[in-house]
């Protein structure tokens, strides 16, 4: 049931309570039903405002029915305070199991909660991955195309000249292998992008930079290489992100010498300085009149070496492009034990942070409860034994007759006069029971807690005092 409907139906449940006191016939199963009303406004959580018509329909009900019945006061309280004690214990106990199923489902709310943004974080986490395999899978496949381009251009010069003497089937041969190799690895891309989860290829990249740089030769170009033997190890682990991002640099400045400077020389230097390696790629820019050496190549995507210089700033190092001169140089500098960055972002802590406040709250939602549990009935009772502490005191002050105010009252004198003379409140239990005929009132001569001493008696009859006596201490 929602809480709309509970604000709706715990007025209708107050008020059927209400006249469900009023008609109970027995004063113990009236308070039995305040408590069922308490229970289950205290269970749905009631406003204010309906639980106070209920403990003060409950206190009227047990104060009332003392009173109709001719109780003395300490009894009304007592029934009074029962009626409150119905009302408390059993309005917190119900508030008491809300608060623990409600505990609950927020505990299995949170867990859904946090299971989904497991999910998303992990769905993230795959949309990375495979955004990083597209990059670099986009940068081997395009060194693949570059390399084949120019075996093409090679074989279409050749076969453009007169005299030109047909192309080697082995030139042939490789152009169609590589264009095969490109097809599967065209093909590797759909597939590692397409799987559920993708991770990226064993080998992505394999061999040294010196095979590397053989197969551009190969394709045709001219490539100038000082490369250090001992930068780097492979097979040290703390050196294999540095060695693969230098692989990807010089693959992806051949990719680009082969695209936008075909024929043009490139130089590669690989130093190690310490504990960082730097490695330069040059190569002459192309005039803008000079004559292609070979065809228009692939189109770039534009996003190699900006991915790129983000893989070095992750390791800790930096790339620089210049171009002076008429020539173009990549200079990088990066770390040999390079390894990325794992500090994550303050922000993402915040959100972390929620389920826990929450599940917080409740918890001191739930602990409050369970003190009110406990404290709710004993500060009724607290307040009922101050209470009767207080009653009791006031009557038997109060309730003191002096015995010259006494002499003044005789047999016959008109009741109006005589009750001017009497203190306002009649004494604790008294000593004898009166007569159904005659109204009797009962003071006690002096203040007595705990002995009695001697007791006036003054009946009234028809308006005028009927009787006065003396009852000695003795004699109760």
């Amino acid at each position: 049931m929602t809480e709309r409907a509970h604000g709706r139906a715990g007025p209708l449940l107050a008020a059927g309570m209400a006249v469900s006191c009023l008609a109970a016939p027995f004063y113990p199963m009236a308070v039995l039903v305040v408590g069922t009303a308490a229970f289950v406004l205290g269970h749905w959580r009631a406003r204010a405002t309906v639980l106070c018509l209920v403990a003060g329909a409950s206190l009227a009900l047990g104060c009332g029915a003392a009173a109709l019945h001719g109780t003395q006061t300490l009894l009304i309280i007592a029934n009074g305070s029962a009626c409150a004690l119905a009302v408390a214990l059993p309005y917190t106990l119900g508030r008491h199991l809300d608060d623990r199923a409600r505990y609950r489902e927020t505990g299995w709310r949170l867990a859904w909660a946090l299971d989904s943004r497991q999910r998303a974080v992990d769905a993230e986490a795959r949309a990375a991955e495979r955004a990083q395999i597209a990059a670099e899978m986009h940068d081997s496949l395009g060194h693949d195309m570059a390399l084949i381009a120019m075996r093409a251009s090679a074989l279409e010069v050749k076969a453009s000249s007169p005299a030109a003497d047909p192309p080697p089937r082995a030139d042939i041969t490789r152009l169609r292998t590589a264009a095969t190799e490109a097809t599967e690895r065209l093909h590797e891309i759909v597939s590692l992008l397409g799987a559920e989860q993708p991770r990226l290829p064993p080998e992505l990249p394999e061999g040294s930079l010196t095979a590397l740089i053989a197969e551009a030769e190969s394709a045709g170009m001219v490539v100038h290489h000082d490369i250090d033997p001992s930068w780097c190890d492979p097979s040290e682990p703390r050196h294999a992100l540095s060695h693969r991002t230098v692989h990807r640099l010089v693959k992806e400045s051949l990719t680009n010498a082969a695209k936008h400077a075909p024929g043009a020389p490139v130089d590669v230097t690989v130093r190690r300085r310490e504990e960082t390696v730097r490695v330069t790629v040059g190569n002459p820019i192309p005039e803008a009149d000079a004559t292609p050496t070979a065809p228009a190549s692939i189109p770039s995507g534009g996003r190699g070496l900006p991915t790129l210089a983000e893989r070095i700033r992750v390791l800790g190092g930096h790339l620089e492009r210049h171009s002076l001169d008429g020539r173009f140089e990549l200079v990088a500098t990066i770390p040999v034990a390079g390894a990325p960055s794992l500090t994550a972002p303050t922000e993402a802590l915040d959100e972390d942070l929620e389920p826990d406040l929450h599940r917080a709250r409740i918890t001191r939602r739930r602990r409050r409860s369970l003190w009110a549990l406990v404290l709710a009935p004993l500060a009724v009772l607290l307040c009922t034994l101050l209470l009767v502490v207080a009653v009791f005191t006031f009557t038997t002050v109060a309730s003191v007759l002096a015995p010259d105010r006494f002499a003044r009252i005789h047999t016959g004198q008109d009741q109006a006069q005589a009750e001017r003379l009497l203190p306002p409140v009649e004494m604790h239990e008294a000593p004898v029971a009166d007569e159904p005929t005659r109204d009797c009132r009962y003071y006690e001569e002096s203040v007595s807690f705990f002995e009695r001493v001697d007791v006036f008696q003054v009946c009234f009859t028809d308006g005028t005092v009927a009787h006065t006596a003396t009852i000695p201490a003795e004699q109760d």
